[in-house]
């Protein structure tokens, strides 16, 4: 069979092999101008300049040792004081947990109330753990 194609403005016409006439239309996007640069552009197309990083001075290493030194020896009492308090086991409720907070006066406060105790235990935990997250920041920070 016969296959004739007309093409028109808007697109093409063709006649199969059966006699029916398919249509296609093709779609183009107008040519465009060139895009001027934005001053968003132009800013990433200007060169940076880098500078060198400061070179490191005998006194500058030391006073970061020093530095790490002490926030090391922090960190370790922390977490000793950590381990005695997880030591630490309560007993139930035969009165014989005691907690004894005394202020600079002299003044104390007692209580073997073993919820009250467990409170406080994981209350000072949590500070802990909030204050060896805080030291092992600061210790990378400098490293």
């Amino acid at each position: 069979m016969k296959d004739t194609s007309k093409n028109g403005s808007n697109g093409a016409a063709t006649l199969n092999a059966k006699g029916s006439q398919t249509f296609t239309t093709a779609i183009t996007k107008p040519e465009t101008k060139a895009e001027t640069p934005t001053e968003e552009t132009r800013r990433e197309e200007t060169p940076t300049i880098q500078t060198p990083p400061p070179v490191a001075t005998l006194e500058s290493q030391r006073a970061k040792a020093e530095k790490l030194q002490v926030l090391f020896e922090r960190e370790e009492k922390l977490n000793s004081t950590r381990r005695e308090l997880e030591r630490f086991k309560l007993a139930t409720d035969d009165g014989t947990n005691q907690l004894e907070l005394k202020d600079g006066k002299g003044a104390t406060f007692r209580t073997s109330n073993p919820v009250l105790i467990k409170v406080v235990m994981d209350d000072i935990m949590t500070s802990l753990k909030a204050k060896q997250e805080q030291l092992t920041g600061e210790i990378i920070a400098i490293g």
